[in-house]
């Protein structure tokens, strides 16, 4: 046997030595079980981004036509109470005019519930920035899901790849999270501002599972190796009998 062939038969016995032949343990199981409810979960969130564009774009127009009908209405009801002459309707333009001059006056006497009001509309509605970055997000947390739905597959398959897929799956998500909170932080809306601590949430739920499955599978290979070199040995017992 040539030396060029000795790496190879070494890889080949080390290889035999890794293949898996016991039980799936319980704590996959669980890890996988998680994988998969977080991605299914994870794929109707970013599902629900994509098409949230066209549903802010009807409640903007539904706002608008419900406005503008409580507007007609009050017209109609104004000229129905008090058919008045031309010259009466421009006195009480006038007075009303001079209502909200007063009222503007009043505002800008107190600085502090001004800036609140402004505020309050602003924080209250997701900026249009954000709204047309949604599907961008979506497709995104879709991506991060179906990385996760494939690694808790793995898992419960026992297949070679299952630590290099879960890897990728949590990985993305803490990098796609850790992205998200910075841009959400610095939007300075209440609304985005609110999705912050589910990010932290999520990031710290994927570095605990990476903590546990790496510890654990660390200890299950070392098992499975020592059960693989005792059924060699066994086996070259026998057949020397």
């Amino acid at each position: 046997m040539s030396e060029r062939d000795i790496p190879e038969k070494t890889k080949l016995e080390k290889k035999k030595l890794d293949e898996i032949h016991l039980p799936r343990p319980t704590w996959m199981t669980v890890i996988a079980v998680f994988m998969l409810i977080f991605g299914a979960l994870g794929f109707f969130s970013g599902v629900s981004n994509l098409i949230m564009p066209e549903l802010y774009d009807i409640q903007h127009e539904a706002l608008e036509d419900l406005e503008q009908r409580r507007i007609d209405s009050e017209k109609e009801r104004a000229e129905q109470r008090n058919p008045v002459s031309d010259e009466s309707l421009e006195q009480e333009s006038e007075i009303t005019t001079e209502g909200s001059k007063d009222a503007e006056k009043d505002l800008e006497n107190f600085p502090i519930i001004k800036e609140f009001i402004h505020g309050l509309s602003n924080d209250i509605v997701p900026p249009q920035w954000y709204i047309d970055s949604l599907p961008l997000i979506g497709s995104i947390t879709m991506t991060v899901s179906l990385f996760y739905i494939l690694s808790g597959v793995l898992l419960l398959r026992l297949s070679v790849w299952r630590i290099k897929a879960f890897l990728l799956a949590t990985i993305s998500s803490i990098a796609s999270n850790s992205i998200l909170i910075v841009v959400l932080a610095g939007s300075g809306n209440f609304l985005l501002k609110m999705q912050i601590p589910g990010a932290l949430t999520s990031i710290f739920i994927d570095i605990i599972l990476v903590v546990v499955t790496l510890t654990f599978n660390r200890k299950f290979m070392r098992q499975v190796v020592e059960h693989n070199e005792m059924m060699k040995a066994e086996a070259e017992r026998v057949g020397t009998e």
